[in-house]
């Protein structure tokens, strides 16, 4: 007989640890001209997600309201953070990978955007 998966509930608290790291991080790492808007919801397997609307210049944080595997402790919720706004950071490669056509100045200027960013974090 094998053991359950052991999940862990997030509540109020945790969200707001989760909120206010990924603000702290947006802050730190120079992420601009976005519109950061967070949710507390269900995400199967997941520990949190960042969803982008590129066009809209939107990120949408969601943090999950079970967590599998992992008790969500200050260090593991700062971690969720620090993954999903990483995510943020590369954003505006990842727009125009998807895109179908992006001329040579769109790709240098996305390059551009991310060197920025990563500029104040590189020793």
């Amino acid at each position: 007989m094998t053991n359950p998966i052991p999940s862990y509930r997030t509540n109020k608290k945790h969200f707001a640890i989760f909120r206010k790291h990924c603000l702290y991080l947006i802050k730190l790492w120079g992420i601009t001209g976005w519109e950061c808007v967070f949710f507390h919801c269900p995400k199967p397997n997941c520990y949190a997600t960042l969803t982008t609307h590129a066009v809209a210049r939107v990120l949408e944080f969601s943090l999950a309201t079970e967590w599998p595997h992992r008790e969500p402790t200050t260090a593991n919720l700062r971690l969720s953070a620090r993954h999903e706004t990483s995510h943020a950071l590369t954003e505006p490669l990842c727009s125009l990978a998807q895109s179908r056509f992006v001329t040579e100045d769109e790709l240098n200027a996305g390059v551009h955007e991310v060197t920025m960013r990563l500029l104040p974090l590189l020793p």
